[in-house]
């Protein structure tokens, strides 16, 4: 549910930018600042129902960035986090990896590697042609049905 809730939020501040955006010129290009508050943004997802596109998109947002540009710098930023998330784990927690044949852990990693690039690739299509308010309202729709379906 608070994932629906930061989406919904991120959904308002998309609408509020795309209202003044004719007034205002808004970025497409991080900075490095954008980078670190993006970053640490990035990482309040740690915590339990804290989405992390959720979190950086609606940081992007608030520093300046078009809503597209926001989408799109979220979703790479997923990269080396979902890569770091599991060099950690392996090398922290090596024993969730025992009794599993290499084979095994090369097919897992190739497959969700596979079908996480065709959903990112997807979502960034569907996000170009809808308005991105439009687009985490949706994506806020469905973490709040789902949220309440899981209690």
């Amino acid at each position: 549910i608070i994932i629906g809730i930061l989406f919904a939020l991120t959904s308002i501040i998309s609408w509020i930018r795309g209202k003044i955006s004719a007034d205002v010129k808004l970025r497409e290009i991080p900075t490095l600042r954008d980078a670190i508050l993006a970053g640490i943004a990035q990482g309040f997802s740690a915590l339990p129902g804290i989405s992390r596109s959720g979190i950086t998109i609606f940081a992007l947002l608030l520093l300046g960035h078009h809503p597209n540009s926001a989408v799109r710098l979220s979703f790479l930023m997923s990269i080396p986090a979902t890569l770091g998330g599991s060099i950690y784990a392996y090398l922290f927690s090596p024993s969730t990896l025992s009794g599993i044949s290499f084979i095994t852990i090369s097919t897992s990693i190739t497959t969700s590697l596979v079908v996480s690039l065709a959903v990112i690739s997807a979502l960034l299509r569907i996000s170009q042609k809808i308005k991105a308010h439009i687009f985490t309202a949706i994506l806020a729709i469905i973490a709040l049905l789902m949220g309440t379906i899981s209690i």
